[in-house]
Formats: C-alpha cells, sequence, structure tokens
C-alpha cells in the first residue's frame, strides 16, 4: 500500500471497514522488525490510524530474522 497509494493513514482511515486484515512488512531494507528508522512511520500507522479507527480485524507482522535464519 505504501508503494502503491504512498498515504498510509488516509488510505487506512477510508477504507479500514471493508479490510479484512492488515499486514505489515519493512517496507525498504528487507523484511525486519519494524523500527523509527524506516520509510514508514509504524507508531502513526499502527497505533494511530488502525487503532483510533476502532479496527477490530487481524494485524500481522511478517518478518525474517534478522540473523539470516528462517
Amino acid at each position: 500500500m505504501q508503494i502503491m497509494e504512498g498515504d498510509l493513514i488516509r488510505t487506512i482511515n477510508k477504507k479500514y471497514r471493508v479490510a479484512g486484515a492488515f499486514f505489515t512488512r519493512e517496507a525498504s531494507r528487507g523484511r525486519h522488525e519494524l523500527d523509527n528508522t524506516q520509510e514508514v512511520n509504524w507508531v502513526g500507522v499502527d497505533a494511530g490510524a488502525i487503532a483510533g479507527a476502532k479496527y477490530t480485524g487481524y494485524v500481522a507482522h511478517e518478518f525474517y530474522s534478522p540473523r539470516g535464519s528462517r
């Protein structure tokens, strides 16, 4: 969504009612843990937009271990 829509928070606020689930992953360096060094502000997206919309569905995170094991 970040790549195609660009404005995650606005899109979430407009479309969360029809979302079956949200899947998060780090967008720029591979699929590692979410932190504050990445392109997406996950605090604003997860805590702000998704939780603030009172979304009650599933939120899942896709990642690979930074140690290289999968």
